[in-house]
């Protein structure tokens, strides 16, 4: 964590700077990462301290370790859903919500599978990693909810941590884009649609290195956006901001809020919903 991070938002070099150009922007599409949801008490991925710092990614959460080590990649999951199921939105993800509502945020896509957004409020929502709120059978492809693969019931039964379709006894997977899988080309299109039409792109907690939704910057820039990075280092994609905030998330965002708004957002874990 460097020294930038929990500065008090006014202290931020360039914030004002950042405010004046969101305010007079018509169109403004966010992109967030794992560095938007760690106030939530969830790891990224990335950093130092990230996950993929502490296990290997192919090891556990790839389509070769679904086939050929299924008890490891659902014991990642399981673990993963039990943190996730219990975590808030913060600050950042209530901030957002309040700015779409407002008009100040048009789309929000995210790599993100926690669905901490919509549980913020927000509406347009790209989820280009898929999500961790429902599951699928690799057979028949029928749709499960996501507590099937801690629980069983509904259609699948538990064979050992492996959940089995009972109706053709396929493996009932989480919703999710996996190591060695690409992305949903309906959704992602939909957020190259949104990345060119917009005059301010805004990345939030993402290190930008991973593709191929770290091209939305690309497209953004070349179409002609004012291209904003927040986060707490520097990104992959720096050389292409125009403004760059070198902060945590959660208070930058309920500061810009604020401003723009004329509301604060609540604490974490109240909706945009429940602050009108």
């Amino acid at each position: 964590m460097t020294e930038f991070t929990d500065r008090d938002p006014e202290e931020v070099p360039r914030i004002e700077e950042a405010l004046k150009v969101w305010a007079e922007s018509k169109r403004t599409v966010v992109l967030t990462g794992a560095g938007i949801s760690t106030e939530s008490g969830l790891v990224d991925f990335r950093s130092p301290q990230g996950l993929w710092k502490q296990v290997n990614p192919a090891q556990v959460a790839s389509i070769w370790a679904l086939e050929y080590s299924p008890e490891e990649f659902f014991r990642f999951y399981r673990e993963r859903l039990d943190t996730m199921r219990h975590a808030l939105p913060n600050k950042g993800h209530v901030a957002l919500a309040r700015l779409e509502a407002a008009g100040f945020v048009s789309t929000v896509v995210t790599q993100n599978i926690d669905g901490l957004h919509q549980k913020a409020g927000s509406r347009s929502v790209y989820e280009v990693h898929g999500d961790l709120r429902s599951a699928f059978c690799m057979g028949c492809r029928r749709r499960f909810p996501i507590d099937v693969i801690l629980e069983g019931g509904s259609g699948v039964r538990l064979d050992g941590l492996i959940p089995r379709c009972k109706s053709c006894g396929g493996t009932v997977r989480p919703n999710v884009v996996l190591f060695g899988e690409g992305l949903p080309s309906d959704i992602f299109r939909a957020a190259q649609s949104e990345a060119t039409l917009c005059d301010l792109f805004i990345a939030i907690g993402s290190s930008l290195e991973v593709g191929p939704v770290n091209s939305l910057v690309s497209i953004a820039k070349y179409h002609g956006a004012h291209v904003m990075i927040i986060n707490r280092e520097p990104t992959y994609m720096n050389n292409l901001a125009d403004i760059f905030l070198q902060c945590s998330a959660g208070p930058v965002l309920s500061w810009i809020s604020e401003k723009l708004t004329g509301a604060a957002p609540g604490e974490s874990g109240r909706s945009a919903g429940e602050l009108r």
